[in-house]
């Protein structure tokens, strides 16, 4: 028999005889045979069930909370992290509109609202040097992002976004849109490996995979703002709607912090606890979740990449992931996106709606066995 001392809105200690239970890595204790002057507490006490399990955690019992669900003020607050994943999502955003351009401002080209011809071949390198950008962002982003950190990358990447869609604007033969096109494809690249990376950094465990959700959900989004305003506007209006997303993006870059696991990385604490209670946000304090991070960093410096594919279940898995990545790409998602207006021969917003659709249903976090359902249902459509 042991005493578990537990306090209660920061104020109500209650010392409860407990026992061990199920090995060494749970306790029981029994809520219905103690005394508490708050009877307003004491009614929220007697509304649940009278025992309950606590892991021991760093050798200290902690009770959570949430688990007990004594009061919904006590749930952890998440606001800064949906806020944060909202602003750096915006990423998902500007590629949407680099993808999306090509469909309504192709006919427009041909149509000679350019001082200079723009031929069928022409709009299909225009096209291509998107993707062809991002192939090249995507490693170069990945070697470097972690000497630049997270959210100075994201804002250095506005630069080029903004010159491509400005040289695009202000094009004096289709040259200077092949630029414009290679420039904002870069950058696209590049956000498609640092904002993923920065969200999954940021985000505790039973939010991950909805945040995840949001970079998708954004792109869509950017593909029918452009085929909107496709529908209503030449391409120079078009194309100066499309840089002002950089713009605004680079401005609310300002209020979003730092990765924790970026501070820890150049061994910073200091930094990194600061950034890890912004995104808690709860009363509790951070120390084991900032001692976890550092823990699965040093591991990770350990593991080489080749050790770190050494194990049935890391070759299985990767083949896995880069088997749906590149069997999506074949299944000409992005020449649709690109095409759309002419494929359908109509200004058409469908593909972006079914989209946004699509990925919204995402936002409430799926079973494993349903994500496995919905790719099979996506595969067979």
């Amino acid at each position: 028999m042991m005493v578990l001392l537990i306090n209660i809105f920061g104020k109500n200690e209650l010392r409860v005889p407990a026992t061990m239970s199920g090995g060494t890595d749970s306790i029981q204790f029994d809520i219905s045979n103690f005394t508490v002057e708050d009877q307003s507490l004491k009614k929220k006490l007697s509304e649940h069930h009278t025992l309950f399990d606590a892991k021991i955690l760093a050798k200290t019992i902690s009770v959570s909370l949430e688990e007990i669900n004594l009061d919904k003020e006590q749930q952890p607050r998440r606001g800064a992290q949906y806020l944060v994943a909202v602003i750096v999502t915006v990423s998902g955003f500007i590629i949407g509109t680099t993808l999306g351009w090509t469909s309504p401002a192709g006919p427009m080209m041909k149509n000679k609202q350019y001082n200079f011809p723009v031929t069928e071949e022409n709009i299909s390198w225009i096209a291509a040097l998107m993707p062809l950008g991002a192939m090249i962002g995507c490693p170069v982003m990945a070697a470097v992002v972690d000497n630049l950190g997270r959210k100075r990358t994201m804002a250095f990447l506005t630069i080029p976004t903004i010159i491509g869609w400005v040289t695009i604007i202000w094009a004096s033969s289709v040259t200077w849109i092949y630029v414009g096109r290679a420039l904002t494809g870069f950058a696209s690249g590049s956000y498609s490996v640092i904002v993923p990376l920065y969200t999954s950094e940021i985000a505790d465990m039973e939010i991950r995979g909805t945040l995840g959700t949001y970079f998708q959900l954004q792109m869509f989004l950017g593909i029918l703002y452009t085929y909107v305003f496709g529908s209503y506007v030449n391409v120079f209006s078009l194309s100066t709607a499309c840089a002002l997303v950089p713009t605004v993006f680079a401005c609310l870059l300002v209020l979003v912090p730092e990765s924790p696991i970026y501070y820890l990385m150049r061994a910073d604490v200091e930094n990194a606890r600061s950034s890890l209670r912004y995104f808690r946000q709860s009363l509790g304090n951070v120390e084991e979740e900032l001692e976890a991070m550092q823990v699965s960093l040093a591991e990770r410096d350990r593991l080489t990449l080749t050790k770190a594919f050494q194990t049935a279940q890391a070759k299985r898995g990767l083949s896995i992931g880069l088997g749906l990545m590149v069997f999506q790409q074949f299944t000409g998602c992005n020449a649709v996106i690109f095409y759309a207006t002419t494929i359908f021969n109509v200004r058409t917003r469908a593909v972006a709606y079914l989209g946004i659709l699509g990925q919204g249903q995402h936002i409430f976090p799926p079973t494993p066995s349903q994500k496995k359902m919905s790719l099979l249902i996506i595969i067979i459509y």
